[in-house]
């Protein structure tokens, strides 16, 4: 028992060594403009800008802009767009200098009947440490063995092994929440 228990301690450690290591986690989208310290004018046009860290093979997702006039207390529809990296924003008629811009994607998973992404392997749309503690706990294991956690195999060859470990790096605290952006401080709008 003292091996295995020790073996389990030394493959759990290194796994969290290597998420680590490997955790090159980005946000999906990077708001750009406005990000902070700018004067809009109330009235004025001006171009929400960002920028996709991810690429999308299949489209574009929906883009939700939301603005806050309160520092993120509360929030109002700005758009739902599809637009590649920006949208022209006519700023509403007010006064403030809490303002914060918050952009989100709409993901659309294909045939939403099993989990997105694909290292969600207890299937709560975010691959976090509850996903790595699955397949910690059936690592090394096949369809025989009884630690066997068919969801944990994410490359469907037939073993959990460092191939699933790698796509669930990829993944690595990615989910429905991560994918958005506010603005890192505050803006101005402001009326003459």
């Amino acid at each position: 028992m003292k091996s295995f228990t020790t073996s389990a301690f030394k493959i759990i450690l290194l796994l969290i060594i290597f998420l680590s290591i490997s955790n090159n986690h980005l946000a999906a989208v990077e708001l750009l403009f406005p990000n902070g310290g700018e004067m809009l004018m109330a009235g004025g046009v001006y171009t929400i800008v960002w920028k996709y860290n991810r690429e999308y093979e299949e489209e574009i997702p929906n883009i939700h802009i939301d603005l806050s006039i309160d520092n993120g207390q509360t929030w109002e529809n700005i758009v739902l767009t599809w637009s590649t990296n920006w949208y022209q924003w006519q700023v509403p008629y007010v006064d403030s200098n809490q303002c914060l811009v918050r952009i989100s994607l709409e993901l659309l998973c294909p045939l939403v009947i099993g989990p997105c992404p694909e290292a969600d392997v207890d299937w709560d749309w975010d691959v976090d440490f509850f996903d790595f503690a699955l397949l910690a706990s059936a690592w090394q294991s096949s369809p025989v063995d009884d630690k066997w956690n068919p969801h944990c195999d994410i490359t469907e060859d037939g073993i959990i092994d460092y191939h699933d470990l790698d796509i669930l790096t990829k993944w690595w605290l990615i989910g429905i929440n991560e994918d958005m952006d506010i603005s890192a401080e505050t803006f101005t709008i402001f009326q003459l």
